[in-house]
C-alpha cells in the first residue's frame, strides 16, 4: 500500500466551484446505507461502496453513465455496508485506488472475517466473500490530500460506533462526509457501547466544522446540517438517562423486564426513527447489551 504524505440517486448538496455531491441510497434491506460521489466536469471521486453486490452494481451503472474517470474511492470506516461493494464497483468501472487512513485499513480484515461468520448469511450469494477488499493508498490523519481535482481534508475519530471513523471535508463544496457518525432518522447504533466516547465525537465534530461545512453526509439516512448531530446527541442522552435509572446496578432484579421498559420508552418517544429493516426495538436491544457490557465488563 502506498502512503500519502501530505436504491435512488439524489443531488444532496449545493454545487460550488462546479463540484456536485450526489448520493446513492439503498433500502432498509441493505441497512439504508449510503454511498456518494463528488463530480466536476472532468472527474468523479467516490465515497464508500455499499454492501450487496447488486446494489454496488446499480451504483456503478449510475456512475458509468457520467462518462468521467473515477479517480478513487474514500472509505469512511471498516464496516461491511461501506467496503463490501468495492470489488463490484471495480468490475464495472475498472480499477481505481481505494483511499483510507491506517486505522480504517487495519480494521477491514478483522471486520470482514467477523462479518462472514456472523452477518453474511442473510444476504445469500449477493456478496463478494472470496477476500477482503484492499486499500491501495494510506491517507494521513490529520492531513490534506489532492485526489485528482479534489482537495480533501482528512481526520480520524477513533473508536465509537466503529474501531475508527474518518471524516472527509471538501472545502470547495463545504461538504463533510462523516460515515456512521451520522445515521440520520434512524436509531443510532452504538457499537461497543461507549456512550461517552460517541458523545465526545459529536461534540468534537461540531466544534471542528461548524461554520465550515454546510452539509453533512452520513452513512445512513438523509444528509443535512448539524441539527442532525444534535438530534442524535439528545437521543443518546435520553438512552443514557434511562440506563442510569433502570440498570445502574449490575445486580438489579428482573433486568430483562427493565430492558424492555427502556426499549418501549424509547420506541414511543422516537417512533419516527428507522430500524434498518430489523423488527422495532432490535437496535435498542443490541445497544443496551453493548452499554451494559461496557459499563460492567
Amino acid at each position: 500500500m502506498r502512503t500519502l504524505l501530505l436504491c435512488y440517486c439524489l443531488m444532496v448538496g449545493p454545487a460550488l466551484a462546479d463540484v456536485q455531491v450526489k448520493r446513492f441510497s439503498t433500502t432498509e434491506v441493505d441497512w439504508s446505507a449510503n454511498a456518494y460521489w463528488l463530480a466536476n466536469e472532468r472527474q468523479i471521486l467516490l465515497v464508500d461502496s455499499l454492501l450487496r453486490r447488486s446494489d454496488a452494481l446499480n451504483f456503478a451503472a449510475v456512475i458509468k453513465t457520467q462518462n468521467k474517470p473515477v479517480v478513487g474511492l474514500l472509505l469512511t470506516h471498516p464496516h461491511p455496508d461501506h467496503y463490501m461493494g468495492i470489488l463490484a464497483l471495480k468490475s464495472v468501472l475498472g480499477d481505481f485506488p481505494v483511499y483510507a487512513t491506517a486505522a480504517t485499513a487495519a480494521g477491514i480484515s478483522k471486520d470482514f472475517e467477523q462479518f462472514k461468520r456472523q452477518g453474511a448469511r442473510q444476504f445469500g450469494n449477493d456478496l463478494w466473500l472470496n477476500n477482503a477488499p484492499q486499500v491501495q493508498v494510506i491517507l494521513p490523519s490529520p492531513g490534506q490530500v489532492l485526489i485528482g481535482d479534489f482537495s480533501i481534508l482528512v481526520e480520524d475519530f477513533s473508536g465509537g460506533e466503529s474501531v475508527n471513523a474518518s471524516v472527509f471535508y471538501h472545502a470547495d463544496s463545504r461538504s463533510l462526509f462523516v460515515g456512521d457518525l451520522l445515521m440520520a432518522h434512524h436509531h443510532y447504533y452504538v457499537g461497543d457501547g461507549d456512550l461517552p466516547r460517541i458523545l465526545a465525537q459529536f461534540e468534537r465534530l461540531q466544534a471542528s466544522y461548524t461554520g465550515k461545512a454546510d452539509h453533512l453526509y452520513g452513512g445512513h439516512g438523509d444528509s443535512g446540517g448539524f441539527q442532525l448531530i444534535e438530534e442524535q446527541r439528545r437521543y443518546l442522552l435520553d438512552l443514557s438517562q434511562l440506563v442510569d435509572e433502570q440498570l445502574s446496578d449490575a445486580n438489579i432484579s428482573q433486568p430483562q423486564m427493565r430492558v424492555q421498559q427502556i426499549i418501549q420508552s424509547m420506541l414511543i418517544k422516537y417512533a419516527h426513527l428507522g430500524d434498518y429493516g430489523y423488527p422495532p426495538g432490535t437496535i435498542l436491544q443490541w445497544n443496551l447489551q453493548a452499554i451494559q457490557k461496557h459499563r460492567h465488563p
